[in-house]
């Protein structure tokens, strides 16, 4: 975009109440808001190219508003990430997310990328999980695995990103929490005008907390470690769904 203005009024004798009272600019329509197609148009305001008495002359009309909308899906970006797990003890010196980094340079799991028009998915899965290894006291699971798709839509105009966690036999702190089978779906989704999410999918199977049986648990649940079994002020874990 180009622009100027003047600071001053080149005609003499005129009285300025302001200052850059003219101004022109030059918007690149398909650099900014994106292409419009032939049969669309929007109108403005048209006036004498400078304050000059020699300026050229241009087509004025009433200001109007400029009501029209543009999709640029080409210049859209849909990310995101996921992991199965995300074990943390300071004790042992454990900091580690499961599966691991896909691509190597994604530090949250798995990671998937897309930006203008099209699809890009990542996945990965670890089998047979003993963490601290080979006692497993802090996790063990049979299977951990996590996907992630990104999507930029030129058909619906959004951009969408997907994660997915699924784990099996899964066995937290010695027993404190089991599960047969966790799955954990995050879909969030964004367009020009609103966005939205959505954890539908998301479902466990057999899910016992410290001897109960679980039928419902809401996300970011936090579950008190027993004193007897881990000393009083042991840490919390927490379930996030």
């Amino acid at each position: 975009m180009d622009a100027a203005v003047n600071t001053a009024p080149s005609i003499t004798g005129l009285t300025a109440t302001g200052i850059n009272l003219f101004g022109e600019l030059a918007l690149n329509v398909s650099d900014t808001i994106g292409e419009i197609p032939a049969t669309e148009f929007f109108r403005g305001h048209e006036d004498a190219a400078s304050t000059s008495l020699s300026a050229e002359l241009k087509d004025r009309t009433r200001i109007k508003p400029v009501n029209f909308t543009v999709f640029n899906p080409a210049g859209a970006n849909a990310s995101g990430n996921a992991s199965a797990a995300q074990i943390q003890d300071r004790l042992l010196g454990i900091n580690q997310a499961l599966p691991a980094a896909t691509p190597a340079t994604c530090t949250q799991g798995v990671c998937s990328s897309q930006s203008g028009i099209g699809s890009t998915s990542n996945s990965n899965q670890v089998l047979n999980v003993a963490l601290p290894p080979p006692s497993g006291t802090v996790l063990k699971a049979n299977v951990l695995s996590a996907s992630s798709t990104s999507t930029v839509d030129s058909t619906t105009n959004t951009a969408t990103d997907t994660g997915i966690a699924e784990s099996a036999g899964v066995n937290l702190v010695s027993g404190l929490v089991t599960a047969d089978v966790v799955r954990a779906v995050a879909t969030a989704q964004a367009s020009a005008f609103n966005s939205s999410f959505s954890s539908a999918g998301s479902a466990f199977k057999n899910l016992v907390v410290n001897g109960t049986q679980v039928n419902n648990v809401n996300p970011n649940t936090t579950i008190d470690l027993p004193a007897a079994q881990f000393g009083a002020g042991s840490l919390s874990s927490s379930l996030r769904r």
